[in-house]
């Protein structure tokens, strides 16, 4: 009966209250759900700009030492769990290194998350390492498909072959 009630209240828009803030749950994720939304847009956009080349680099020198090295750190990273980097990375980077802040940028609006762009480095970092492992490995095995193509292959031994395509193509004539 608990749970037909809290359906019930769900379908309302009513989402219950908090018991440790005592607040509205709500009005608890509509303040902390900007924050969030910057930090995932910049983890995804900065994993996607690292793994799409990085996995067609990989494609192009497959089965060599560098590919097996990035394959070997991208399961790597995808295994790891997030909190578990993130700890990492805030012992290495804050307190033996001390190049970067301990806490994230404070404040629920977009313009605080911004006002300190160093503090933002590291949980973008965090949340795009797993991204460029998931990401990567998707584009390196799309890459090989594609690049087992027949036109690639065709289009290979045109340029291998003759240092160039074919005379013939490019005038028209065949």
């Amino acid at each position: 009966m608990q749970y037909l009630y809290y359906l019930r209240q769900l379908l309302h828009g009513d989402l219950g209250t908090s018991y440790t803030l005592n607040e509205a749950v709500s009005q608890l994720i509509e303040q902390r759900l900007p924050k969030t939304l910057v930090l995932t847009v910049l983890s995804a956009v900065l994993g996607l700009v690292l793994a799409i080349p990085l996995g067609m680099w990989q494609a192009v020198r497959r089965n060599k030492p560098a590919d097996y090295v990035i394959t070997t750190l991208s399961f790597v990273a995808y295994s790891t769990p997030v909190y578990f980097l993130g700890l990492v990375l805030v012992l290495v980077f804050t307190q033996l290194l001390r190049w970067f802040p301990s806490q994230a940028p404070q404040g629920d609006t977009v313009a605080q998350v911004f006002a300190d762009p160093v503090a933002l480095v590291l949980p973008v970092v965090t949340g795009a390492a797993s991204m460029v492992a998931v990401f990567s490995r998707y584009m390196r095995a799309s890459t090989l498909e594609n690049l087992s193509e027949d036109y690639v292959r065709t289009a290979r031994a045109g340029v291998l072959g003759s240092g160039r395509f074919s005379s013939s193509t490019s005038s028209g004539t065949r």
